[in-house]
């Protein structure tokens, strides 16, 4: 029958220690957590630690006291002495103290290891990582009970130290993510406080934006009021100064028949003025009244239609009948329009503003017989892009510049007030929300450009 064999390492004595492994903050702690329970426990005397201090050095311990040599051993020399050690590891052999000393990467360090003959060998390492090796004095006589037991308390060492490390790299990482936390609330302050600057310059913007808005249309106002006057003025001139000689006639008539001096010579003369005066009143009042027309066509809100579906090439031909008519022309104008391309929106402005752009290139660039204007319309994304052109001369660059500019004529002698092309821009602006403007190049033949969609909300 065998004897069963007894330990100096008791449960309780397991138990605690790897409370108190768990509970210890430095690896110096660590280190005197172990030694001191190893001499209660075993009477240790002499133990010598190679342990791992970062990823470049180690260093050696002698716990008894808990204190360390003062300069690093390198990486490179600890894992060439590894080869040696390692085959004394665990094993039941001693690794005497001149074998050790004699390894290239511990000479100067025999102090640590020549306090006894020779030394027993375990590794300091857990399932996560090797952090180096612990020397026991083999005049401590282990049984084969507490061999496998000492091996796991040095295992448990190293799963202190990697419990430390892991530790630390955690409160390095929230210490970082303070940081950053704090940086990030002082960019989102910062990002606040650029907001606000912004959201207040946009209100001064916005401020800006509705004084010159005011501004604009009170000068385009004014102009509108100034060019309303200056074309008026001529006919409205002309009809006070008929009505005044009217009034000068016919006073000097019945002063002629009161007195007996009217003859009928002079009765016929003065009645044939006065039918002058009033061909010349008639004529321009007439002027006033047609101008007033023109003036209120100006104006968007006279516009008043609700959207009808409509075929884009018959309003094109439709728009330049008008024009024919209203020039009392035969004028050269071409219509290029696909005929299934169907509208929905308001036919009467559009027509209008074309009939309008053909006058003008009736009057201002088909001046010879071969010259011709086009009205060409296509589909291009829910939109129908317009075009009116002329193969006449071009405009100036001052022309080009003003042509949608209310009043702007060159040939105002001709009774022209330079309201058609800017009528057209209003009514496709504002009433078809859509786009105009000139494409072509000054002392070129004149293209202007719509772009309207091809079907409208009323």
């Amino acid at each position: 029958m065998e004897t069963a064999i007894a330990s100096r390492f008791s449960q309780s004595f397991l138990l605690e220690l790897v409370e108190k492994l768990l509970q210890i903050e430095s690896k110096v702690e660590a280190l005197n957590v172990i030694s001191s329970h190893l001499r209660f426990s075993i009477n240790l005397e002499y133990m010598t630690l190679l342990l791992e201090e970062s990823d470049s050095a180690y260093r050696i311990y002698t716990p008894v006291v808990a204190k360390r040599i003062p300069h690093d051993l390198s990486t490179d020399l600890i894992e060439k002495a590894s080869f040696d050690i390692e085959q004394y590891v665990d094993s039941s052999e001693t690794i005497y103290s001149d074998k050790l000393i004699a390894i290239e990467s511990l000479k100067g360090y025999s102090q640590y290891f020549d306090a006894v003959n020779s030394w027993k060998v375990f590794r300091v390492s857990s399932g996560q990582k090797h952090y180096g090796y612990a020397f026991i004095s083999d005049s401590l006589t282990l049984n084969p009970i507490e061999t496998p037991l000492l091996r796991s308390v040095f295992e448990h060492l190293a799963f202190a130290l990697y419990r430390l490390e892991q530790q630390a790299n955690l409160e390095e990482v929230n210490r970082q993510v303070s940081e950053n936390n704090e940086l990030l609330i002082e960019q989102q302050k910062s990002f606040q406080r650029a907001n606000s600057a912004l959201l207040e310059t946009l209100d001064e913007i916005h401020d800006a934006q509705e004084e010159l808005l005011e501004v604009r249309k009170q000068a385009s106002l004014g102009k509108v009021v100034r060019g309303i006057a200056h074309e008026i003025n001529t006919p409205a001139g002309v009809c006070v100064t008929a009505s005044s000689s009217i009034e000068t006639i016919c006073k000097q008539l019945l002063g002629d028949l009161s007195q007996n001096k009217l003859t009928q010579k002079n009765f016929v003369q003065q009645i044939e003025n006065i039918q002058e005066i009033a061909e010349l009143l008639l004529l321009n009042s007439g002027k006033v009244t047609d101008l007033v027309k023109t003036f209120k066509h100006a104006a968007i809100d006279e516009w008043q239609e609700a959207p009808v579906e409509f075929s884009m090439n018959k309003l094109l031909h439709e728009a330049k009948s008008q024009s024919n008519f209203r020039n009392q022309t035969d004028a050269n104008i071409e219509v290029d329009c696909a005929h299934d391309i169907l509208m929905f929106g308001f036919a009467s402005a559009l027509r209008e503003s074309l009939v309008l752009l053909i006058n003008n290139a009736i009057h201002f660039a088909l001046t010879t017989a071969e010259d011709k204007a086009t009205l060409s319309a296509r589909e291009i994304d829910g939109h129908v892009m317009i075009k009116v052109s002329d193969t006449g001369k071009g405009m100036t660059k001052e022309q080009c510049d003003r042509l949608f500019e209310p009043f702007y004529t060159s040939t105002r002698s001709q009774d022209h007030i330079g309201l058609g092309a800017h009528i057209a821009h209003n009514l496709v602006t504002q009433k078809y929300r859509g786009s105009i403007k000139l494409v072509s190049d000054p002392l070129c033949p004149t293209v202007i450009q719509i772009k309207i969609p091809q079907s409208i909300k009323a």
